[in-house]
């Protein structure tokens, strides 16, 4: 119960990067227009406002584990590997 409870405090903070992308973006947007500056928003392309978002989320605290609401793992397993196939 009480790893669910912490687990929940990181609700707010997912929302971070896309609150950072938009106080860069449009932020500079709105800069460059009071300047004076033509095209403002073009300015700042928006994938560099995307990689800095990236880059502030990955170094957010995660959950070690996607699947937080079992209590144990399948038949007894001492380790739980997760993985993802590409398949074409």
């Amino acid at each position: 119960m009480e790893e669910m409870r912490s687990l929940k405090n990181y609700g707010a903070i997912a929302f971070l990067p896309m609150i950072l992308f938009l106080a860069l973006y449009v932020g500079c947007g709105v800069v460059f227009t009071i300047m004076g500056r033509e095209d403002p928003f073009s300015q700042l392309p928006r994938y560099v406002a995307v990689m800095i978002a990236i880059m502030r989320s990955i170094s957010l605290p995660k959950p070690a584990r996607s699947c937080v609401a079992v209590k144990t793992l399948p038949k007894g397993a001492l380790c739980e590997i997760e993985a993802i196939a590409v398949t074409e």
